[in-house]
């Protein structure tokens, strides 16, 4: 099984929540397009090696 506890879940979103937040709060209109690029690829990236793993744990089985 590739994922989180429900409260490892819960803790990600909300400091994810609060980055993001702070970052909105006090950056400028360049450094919030860096900021949504980034999370982008860091999602996409996540998004790849979680496949990954969850793609080698069904062909072991």
């Amino acid at each position: 099984d590739v994922g989180f506890t429900q409260r490892q879940a819960a803790l990600l979103i909300y400091s994810l929540c609060i980055v993001f937040g702070i970052i909105a709060l006090v950056a400028s209109p360049s450094q919030k397009v860096i900021a949504i690029f980034a999370l982008v690829i860091i999602s996409m990236l996540l998004l790849t090696v979680l496949t990954l793993i969850q793609r080698r744990k069904i062909n072991v089985s």
